[in-house]
């Protein structure tokens, strides 16, 4: 039976690698800051915070830790209203403890890193799994640091055995659209949903201009599958030397950012045509009175692409779910749960 690390265990995806590790014959021990209580005997907390070496690298933890096969290193800081210093410490300090405890051990395991498209940048590319810098420039401090972080990953030659997987835009379950915050694209659905009032004006318009590109799309991905895919291909690779990275995008050419606003407005009976707008007009004022991250906009501009080739080798019969299958659920779930009045006090 494989012995496996999961760091960010008690995060929105570290959630749902757990339930997925837990249907294999694996045992699982997780990271957490805080003391859980394990209800299978296959599974065990260990109280740790990746930022902090002393604590991750106490003889306990080494000890624990001294058979493991597999690192699977979900931890990290994803909130682009976060300062670089949080984000530098949680990605890429964070990054460089966890190898350094890989290096510790009496057995090197298998480094599964869990990574993201937005290590692209503002590069407008195709990327395949084999790219990585051609010079990119990054639209916030959440993408330059976990670029950073799987630059030290592609770079740990002293560990034989590496995965990356890249995910897309991590959006809420596409069995009943659960999810733990406002971000990505339900920042748009928010701003969407702020026009409620002004429909009857909007109708009459038939248009409404928005800030995005119209040849920008978006690649989501629902939670669940994210996680499905991490753990199927974790262990199919585990055994093999070298790297090798997975885009985990959610399938395709992504989704059209038109089709998106499109979708939304008929969730919300808006009769009409988005119109897009360049992206000089997200001056601050206009992201204040949206409520959005300053940074936000961008994902709404790039044109980016990627391809799979690696993930289709390996699960040539798998199929993502479509947008069509997951969006309603996901909007449905943001109206009852992010954005009700007791969530928007917070928000």
């Amino acid at each position: 039976m494989k012995r496996i690390l999961v760091t960010g265990a008690s995060g929105f995806l570290g959630t749902y690698l757990l339930a997925d590790l837990a249907k294999l014959n694996v045992e699982v021990l997780a990271f957490s800051r805080y003391v859980r209580q394990s209800e299978s005997s296959k599974l065990t907390w260990i109280k740790a915070d990746i930022t902090d070496e002393s604590s991750l690298l106490s003889p306990e933890i080494l000890e624990q830790l001294g058979t493991i096969d597999i690192i699977i290193h979900a931890a990290a800081l994803y909130d682009l209203s976060s300062g670089r210093e949080e984000l530098y410490r949680q990605n890429v300090i964070g990054t460089s403890n966890i190898l350094h405890l890989v290096r510790l051990l009496p057995s090197i395991p298998h480094f599964a890193h869990i990574s993201t498209i937005a290590i692209a940048g503002c590069s407008n590319l195709n990327f395949d799994e084999n790219t990585f810098d051609v010079g990119q420039s990054f639209p916030d401090d959440y993408a330059s640091t976990k670029f950073a972080a799987e630059h030290m990953v592609r770079s740990a030659n002293d560990i034989p055995s590496r995965s990356i997987y890249r995910l897309g835009i991590v959006v809420g379950s596409s069995i009943d659209g659960g999810m733990t915050k406002i971000d990505g694209p339900y920042t748009l659905q928010k701003v969407i949903r702020s026009l409620i009032p002004f429909r009857g004006i909007i109708s009459k318009l038939k248009f409404m201009p928005l800030p995005y590109h119209e040849g920008s799309r978006l690649y989501l991905i629902s939670v669940n599958i994210a996680s499905h895919l991490i753990a199927t291909l974790v262990l199919k690779v585990s055994d093999r030397v070298g790297i090798t990275t997975f885009h985990v995008t959610g399938g395709g050419r992504g989704v059209s950012v038109r089709r998106i606003v499109q979708t939304m407005f008929a969730h919300y009976e808006i009769a009409a045509e988005p119109v897009p707008l360049p992206k000089a007009v997200l001056m601050p004022w206009v992201v204040k009175a949206l409520g959005v991250p300053q940074n936000a906009g961008e994902y709404l501009h790039t044109r980016w692409s990627f391809s799979s080739k690696n993930l289709e080798k390996e699960l040539p019969t798998f199929r993502y779910p479509s947008f069509a299958h997951f969006a309603k659920r996901n909007m449905a779930y943001a109206d009852t749960h992010l954005f009700s009045e007791r969530k928007g006090k917070k928000s």
